[in-house]
């Protein structure tokens, strides 16, 4: 996270990542100590992906969903995306996908600007607050 893009991303600061992840791992303790199950949304989203067909149609959806932001860089990330184990896929659709890590050959007008927007795939900044999206499954 970048201080100019945190409002985009939904955020007031910059998270101290350390202090998230230990303040996480006590509380997902103190939930399996009281007996419930501690479920893990990339585990979760990984295996759903296990079938060639499934993670095909969702590399596909996740681009179509993109178009803004890919730039007519689908073929690349696309690329990247297949070189990646499932879970590998699935964070890094999470953490996004950052422009420095594609290579691409300059053919457009376009790539010759300066655009300081780091990323071709935004992160999921919301995923870290799963209780809002998930409270509305089932009997949420």
């Amino acid at each position: 996270l970048y201080p100019d893009h945190l409002s985009g991303l939904l955020f007031d600061d910059i998270p101290y990542l350390k202090v998230a992840q230990e303040e996480h791992d006590k509380f997902a303790q103190v939930l399996r100590d009281e007996g419930v199950e501690v479920v893990y949304l990339e585990k979760l989203a990984a295996e759903a992906i296990a079938d060639k067909a499934v993670r095909e149609q969702f590399i596909d959806d996740i681009l179509a969903e993109s178009q803004k932001t890919v730039l007519g860089h689908e073929k690349e990330i696309k690329t990247l995306f297949e070189t990646l184990s499932d879970q590998e896929l699935i964070d890094k659709i999470m953490s996004g996908v950052r422009k420095e890590e594609i290579q691409l050959e300059t053919n457009h007008l376009v790539e010759y600007m300066d655009d300081r927007y780091p990323f071709y795939l935004d992160p999921m900044p919301n995923l870290y607050f799963t209780r809002d999206p998930q409270a509305s499954i089932g009997r949420g």
